[in-house]
């Protein structure tokens, strides 16, 4: 995973409305794993605006989701990996090509 730094004015948000706190609490976003613990970035210059970090989890992965403490951090982020197809779902969007049973 590369992420860059964000230029601009900096945002810190320190609260959550009720609304906001049910609307995460029905997506299930207590339910995310944590791939990458959370680090310190450096700010924007030349030698130090890039930050790598190795994912060690050999699953396969669909969504992620970047937490920023504070918010409004990161330029943009870039996830590298290799593409793997949902065979199971595949089987089941096509069941005429699984033979006889």
């Amino acid at each position: 995973i590369d992420m860059p730094p964000w230029y601009g004015t900096p945002r810190k948000g320190t609260k959550a409305s009720a609304e906001e706190l049910a609307a995460a609490a029905a997506v299930g976003s207590d339910k995310w794993e944590m791939l990458v613990p959370m680090a310190v970035l450096r700010p924007g210059y030349v030698d130090t605006c890039k930050h790598y970090f190795e994912v060690k989890d050999d699953r396969r992965w669909t969504h992620i989701r970047v937490n920023y403490h504070p918010d409004g951090g990161v330029a943009r982020l870039r996830c590298f990996g290799e593409v793997q197809r949902d065979w199971v779902r595949w089987l089941a969007e096509h069941p005429e090509t699984q033979g006889p049973s």
